[in-house]
């Protein structure tokens, strides 16, 4: 049908513009290959930047850096997974974060991805990925089986532990027994005084409810609350203890007083880690900073502590 002598407006304007759709989509893959050059040129100066050795580390290698809790995280860049046959360290350092080693589980292993920005490995049969002593799905017995297999490690050390022992169902007897045999190894074998070693209590799991969960959230209360004991006044103790420096991430992540999961803090949805079946809901950026911000206090608190003070148990 000839519709050349038609009044329609539409038509007129298809006639005059018979390639729009083709321009369009050109224009379209114009933009797309700006955009994506763009993006690739942010994102290199942004990863060259956080690798500079100078504004990030001192001549140790430990992260002093505190700009990461006020500037904007780039949670795109670039993430490096080195798979190995057989990887042993004799020594292990890292993470470390304000001068103290991170021992833990996903929840470290994303600040040290994430927030201190170190590479990553796993073996190559395996799945869990590794930083340091920081290692997916890893649970309280597995981090002292693990330090039992090295020589030496940082003289400070903050532990987050448990977490994956409440998803596998652990009781609360259970991992109080597993973690006094990990700090008995810290004293003994790499001498660490009491006040060297930061104990964190587990965060909330945002995907465990007390109602559907009670097995699991009771042993999490209760293990927190055997942790914060650790902290008491050494006047309700035996004289000889000496008490441990505590941070006390349950209470940070609840609403004042109530001990009502605060989710502003957590990703919004549950995620699959690489080392174990369960799945966890971790901290988004703003719940790394909190943490990040936590550690450097308590570090800080410890700095301006008389040497006197610190005995060794």
């Amino acid at each position: 049908m000839d519709y050349s002598k038609t009044r329609n407006k539409y038509y007129k304007q298809f006639m005059q513009n018979g390639n729009l759709r083709h321009d369009n989509n050109e224009r379209r893959e114009r933009n797309r290959l700006i955009y994506n050059a763009n993006r690739t040129n942010r994102r290199n100066q942004n990863f060259a930047q956080r690798r500079n050795q100078n504004s990030l580390f001192e001549t140790n290698g430990v992260y002093k850096n505190k700009d990461f809790l006020h500037t904007e995280e780039e949670n795109h860049h670039p993430i490096v997974i080195e798979t190995n046959q057989m990887k042993k360290h004799d020594n292990i350092y890292e993470p470390v974060a304000n001068g103290q080693q991170l021992l833990g589980d996903d929840f470290f292993l994303q600040l040290a991805i994430r927030n201190l920005h170190l590479p990553i490995w796993r073996y190559k049969d395996s799945l869990a990925l590794h930083c340091g002593l920081c290692i997916s799905g890893q649970t309280i017995s597995d981090c002292t089986r693990a330090l039992r297999n090295i020589n030496t490690i940082s003289n400070r050390v903050v532990i987050l532990l448990g977490s994956a022992d409440v998803y596998n169902n652990a009781t609360c007897e259970e991992m109080v027994y597993d973690m006094t045999e990990l700090l008995q190894v810290l004293r003994s074998k790499f001498y660490l005084s009491n006040t060297a070693i930061t104990i964190c209590t587990l965060p909330p799991l945002a995907n465990l409810s007390i109602y559907a969960h009670k097995k699991q959230s009771m042993a999490l209360l209760s293990f927190n609350n055997w942790i914060r004991s650790l902290a008491d006044d050494p006047s309700k103790r035996d004289a000889s203890f000496i008490n441990y420096s505590v941070i006390d991430l349950y209470e940070k992540f609840c609403f004042d007083e109530t001990y009502v999961t605060n989710y502003d803090w957590f990703q919004t949805q549950a995620r699959r880690v690489s080392g174990t079946k369960h799945s966890y809901v971790l901290w988004n950026m703003d719940g790394r900073k909190r943490v990040m911000s936590l550690i450097c206090e308590e570090e800080d608190t410890n700095e301006s502590r008389s040497p006197s003070s610190l005995s060794m148990q």
